[in-house]
């Protein structure tokens, strides 16, 4: 017996990754047309037509972001500002990793009963 969504014609959503959006767009501007374009990629033409229209949204994020091509939404954050400013404290933190890791493995240490443990370099390597 068939499905509900089968018999009724009714397509699976199927979400195209930035890299596949860019084949599309590049597909139109070399003049293939957008039907043909949508069966090439199992979309309709409808997607075709709007991952046309987002085409500067989407070559701007290839841009900033080159690592992603396999993403398959672009989503924006709300406070990009806070998002910023974190990233730049986690990149601080990151570099200074080594001496504040040390400090909170000794901290820690202490918490749990173990007064004569000294995290040197060569424990934060096996760390």
């Amino acid at each position: 017996m068939a499905s509900a969504a089968s018999s009724s014609g009714v397509k699976k959503r199927r979400a195209l990754s930035l890299e596949i959006k860019e084949c599309v767009i590049r597909d139109i501007e070399s003049g293939l047309k957008k039907a043909s374009v949508a069966a090439k990629y199992g979309v309709s033409d409808t997607t075709v037509s709007t991952i046309y229209k987002n085409k500067d949204k989407l070559r701007q994020q290839l841009q900033q972001d080159s690592s992603s091509l396999s993403r398959k939404r672009i989503r924006t954050s709300k406070y990009e500002d806070v998002d910023a400013a974190l990233f730049r404290w986690f990149r601080e933190v990151r570099a200074q990793s080594g001496p504040t890791l040390q400090q909170k493995a000794k901290c820690l240490g202490a918490l749990l009963g173990h007064d004569d443990f000294n995290p040197l370099d060569g424990w934060i390597l096996r760390f």
